[in-house]
């Protein structure tokens, strides 16, 4: 075997004492004690047996060293309770990035933390480094290409860090998504309430639209502004579709606002009778279990109309970049994306679970590409797929992935104060480096 120059050696030691330091030096404050420990007793067993097959520089060092590095930092990374532990403490290298050779095959990120990343995307980053390396590696992968065997396991390690990041089930919310043959559509929500509550809500709701058509009847008949009978009549036609009780609730907050600001082009009577029917359309939306939930975790969130700009923002990056590949969503999707935003148009009238429901559908886009991703990477290992669909997919499944990664930076700002949606920023990290892994092959 070939010797190792003697800069590698150098520049992986210093990397190893850079993740030892990230351990030492900020991990207790984001791990418990113990916890740390066991991590940190893994850790230093692997670079303090690397430091010794490696001491002193000056002798002839083999390259047979790098398959066993390889094989312990990769069952490092597969030991989930290890990975738990090092994705919530940042790494920081230990020197000064001047005093660190910037070797042509190490990666950026692991001598300048300009973009912070978390020790266990070092290791991943590290072992990627070492995989690309010009050396001889076939002692260890004879019986395939180190080539394909690296880009499988480094997509395998991507799809596990995503489905543990990432939440499984989507949020109640307005808009819900699914993906069918590669193409993300809006998933129908089926109104549901308790059982006990089934006639008396089936009665109201008969009541309700009957009561709405005479008053759409009355203002088709006035002069009044045409937006408020748009409201009005999209408000009728959500109460008929009996689905998407979220929905339907917060078309019927955006109309009770309209109504107030065309209060005076109506008369008196007409006036009365909507703000009767949109009082009696919110008591029957809170005979519903989702309206529910969907009102009380908005009451807890921390959002306000200084998010909204941010928020807006992520409607925009989303609605853009499906309109550049038009074939990756129906059509329904930017446009319903682009109603939801109308809600907060106006940050001083945004409602604050109207701020909570464009976020929560938002968030419910970026769980389903990114679980989705994550699957279609995992169908590809393993063969589960033809070569076909892989080939045809790909392209496909990037376009979405970049959709939701779009807004899932633009999100980022926001999510970073909320506990509930902090796994945004990691698995945006995750996404992008696997973005530009699929592009390079």
């Amino acid at each position: 075997m070939a010797a190792l120059p003697r800069d590698i050696l150098s520049d992986l030691m210093r990397v190893l004492t850079s993740v030892r330091f990230s351990l030492d030096t900020d991990g207790s404050r984001y791990v418990e004690v113990e916890e740390l420990s066991d991590a940190y007793l893994k850790f230093e067993g692997i670079r303090h047996r690397f430091r010794a097959r490696t001491r002193p520089l000056d002798r002839e060092i083999s390259d047979a060293v790098l398959p066993e590095l390889f094989l312990q930092i990769r069952g490092l990374i597969e030991d989930e309770q290890f990975m738990m532990i090092a994705e919530r403490i940042p790494y920081r290298t230990a020197y000064p990035p001047r005093e660190i050779p910037r070797s042509s095959w190490i990666h950026s990120d692991l001598i300048h933390t300009k973009r912070k990343i978390s020790v266990a995307q070092a290791l991943n980053l590290l072992l990627d480094t070492i995989s690309r390396l010009p050396l001889n590696f076939e002692t260890v992968f004879a019986e395939d290409t180190v080539e394909t065997v690296m880009d499988n396991r480094f997509a395998d390690e991507a799809a596990k860090r995503l489905n543990r990041i990432v939440p499984i089930e989507q949020n109640v919310a307005p808009i819900q998504f699914d993906i069918i043959e590669h193409r993300l559509i809006i998933s129908p929500q089926v109104n549901s309430p308790l059982r006990i509550d089934e006639e008396n809500v089936s009665s109201a709701r008969d009541e309700l639209k009957s009561q709405g058509d005479r008053i759409a009847q009355q203002l088709e008949q006035s002069n009044c502004d045409r937006r408020l009978l748009e409201s009005f009549l999209d408000l009728q036609g959500k109460l008929a579709s009996d689905t998407d009780v979220v929905r339907l609730g917060l078309t019927n907050i955006a109309c009770e606002v309209i109504c107030d600001k065309f209060q005076c082009e109506l008369p008196d009577a007409v006036s009365a009778l909507m703000k009767a029917h949109t009082l009696g359309v919110g008591m029957y939306v809170a005979q519903f279990p989702e309206w529910q939930r969907f009102t009380e975790q908005a009451a807890s969130v921390e959002l306000s109309s200084a998010d909204i700009p941010a928020i807006s923002s992520a409607v925009d990056a989303i609605v853009g970049k499906l309109e550049e590949n038009p074939e990756i969503a129906d059509p329904q999707v930017p446009r319903t994306l682009l109603a939801l935003r109308s809600l907060i148009a106006d940050p001083q009238a945004a409602t604050k679970k109207a701020i909570f429901a464009v976020w929560r559908s938002l968030e419910n886009l970026v769980i389903k590409v990114y679980r989705y991703a994550a699957d279609f990477i995992e169908k590809t290992i393993s063969k589960a797929i033809d070569f076909g669909s892989t080939v045809v997919g790909k392209g496909v499944v990037v376009a979405l992935m970049t959709a939701a990664l779009a807004g899932g930076l633009a999100m980022t700002p926001v999510a970073s104060h909320l506990t509930q949606s902090a796994w945004i920023a990691k698995a945006s990290e995750e996404v992008k480096m696997q973005i530009e892994a699929m592009g390079s092959h």
